[in-house]
């Protein structure tokens, strides 16, 4: 057990090392044990690795900001931890970003975290007249993908099969 500031900062800068392992399972363990140790430093490292490894460094992702999912590599490091903790709100004001594609990031994430309100925004999206017909599409696709997903969750829940 590490019991001062002096050895858990030289355990990161051990871990931070590790991050950039090739074997992947190294990685995943450091992620996993920096996310723990320095949860508040842990997201700023995950993003300076080259090349970014989302799903070795998924633990690192748990604390999410705005300007965190501002970004493609922050967006990919933190959906996974929304989408577990079904936070739909953090989803909802990223899919009304000026940039296209963190809205249409956010629109395939609401996609996957299902749902009717998800869906309903897809839906308005999709028939928005001011989007792309590219960036409609899109919605459209994520708003099915959200009505399949509520639709099984109605039938989980039911005790039908899906």
């Amino acid at each position: 057990m590490l019991t001062n500031e002096k050895e858990r900062a030289a355990a990161a800068d051990t871990l931070r090392k590790s991050l950039v392992d090739p074997d992947a399972r190294v990685r995943a363990a450091a992620a996993d044990t920096l996310a723990k140790l320095a949860p508040e430093r842990a997201t700023a490292w995950a993003l300076e690795v080259k090349p970014f490894d989302a799903v070795a460094f998924g633990p690192m992702g748990a604390r999410t900001s705005r300007e965190l999912l501002a970004t493609s590599e922050g967006r990919r490091l933190s959906v996974p931890t929304l989408l577990g903790a079904h936070a739909l709100e953090p989803l909802k004001s990223l899919a009304t970003d000026a940039k296209p594609e963190t809205r249409q990031d956010a629109w395939a994430a609401l996609g996957r975290l299902g749902g009717d309100d998800a869906a309903k925004l897809l839906h308005e999206a999709a028939f928005d007249k001011s989007q792309t017909v590219e960036l409609r599409k899109a919605a459209w696709r994520a708003h099915k993908r959200a009505r399949r997903a509520a639709e099984r969750a109605r039938n989980r829940k039911e005790g039908n099969p899906s």
